[in-house]
């Protein structure tokens, strides 16, 4: 995440959020400057989906990469400090990847459903999932 931010408002109403500069979330949303997260400047152009994954006690992205095709995955206990995103599978474009659990919410386990569209550029979107197993390792 080249710039990542944070509102600690319930609501998330505009002027609460902070961006990420170099360790702290103290500067202002719109204006203000940003670092990217450590570990996570490896995948030029991925944009990741975020969710809680309590069969491994972290936090999980999903990302799409434009720029290199497929779908990469990394993950933090912290939320600043990211491992290196690996390629979970290759595709020519995957666009908005996102983790879905089994119950169909973002609350996720040791499995659900990775649901991604492909086709974007070409004008066909379709939207596509794959089953997904997550394990401690």
């Amino acid at each position: 995440m080249s710039c990542a931010a944070v509102s600690y408002d319930r609501a998330g109403r505009p002027g609460t959020w902070r961006k990420y500069n170099g360790g702290r979330f103290d500067q202002l949303g719109l204006g203000g400057v940003d670092t990217p997260l450590p570990g996570l400047t490896t995948v030029p152009g991925a944009l990741y989906s975020v969710a809680y994954n309590s069969s491994i006690g972290a936090w999980v992205g999903w990302a799409r990469a434009f720029a290199s095709g497929g779908v990469f995955v990394t993950m933090s206990r912290d939320l600043i400090h990211w491992s290196t995103p690996v390629r979970a599978f290759r595709g020519k474009r995957a666009f908005d990847s996102v983790l879905v659990g089994t119950a169909g919410t973002q609350v996720v386990g040791s499995s659900g459903r990775l649901f991604y569209v492909t086709g974007v550029l070409q004008g066909a979107r379709s939207l596509k999932w794959r089953p997904v197993r997550i394990t401690p390792g």
